[in-house]
């Protein structure tokens, strides 16, 4: 059971980011990477809680929160009716008013059988990159 208060917390989480940010990465050995990787990623996962919680009491609760303010979010036009725009802009602009690309790979081959043997034809697989899991 934790006896410290969250401030109590919050400046011993403050006097251990300031040591972190002091060593230099290439000083740890190998062997403590990965557990001091897993620790910073609970702490992490504690933040996404913490954070949901704040979001939660400013948003959705109304209240005033110190240090947290709510702001306007932002939007981007829409068409009213895009199908109508779509016809009154290629009437207007023709192609121009029209950026097109490429399906992937994997689009190309929801298109049916054609498009299953165009992208065994016209598609490769790179080879992929290892990753580290830990």
């Amino acid at each position: 059971m934790n006896t410290r208060t969250p401030a109590q917390l919050k400046d011993a989480l403050d006097a251990i980011a300031a040591e972190l940010r002091a060593i230099e990465t290439t000083a740890i050995a190998d062997a403590e990477l990965v557990p001091l990787a897993n620790c910073i990623k609970d702490v992490a996962a504690y933040a996404v809680s913490v954070n949901a919680r704040i979001v939660q009491r400013v948003l959705t609760d109304g209240v005033s929160v110190p240090g947290a303010a709510r702001k306007a979010g932002i939007s981007h036009r829409k068409w009213n009716d895009e199908e109508a725009a779509k016809r009154a802009a290629y009437d207007q602009f023709g192609k121009e008013a029209f950026e097109c690309t490429l399906k992937s790979p994997a689009g190309i081959e929801k298109l049916g059988e054609a498009g299953k043997a165009f992208a065994a034809l016209a598609s490769y697989k790179p080879a992929a990159s290892d990753r580290v899991v830990y």
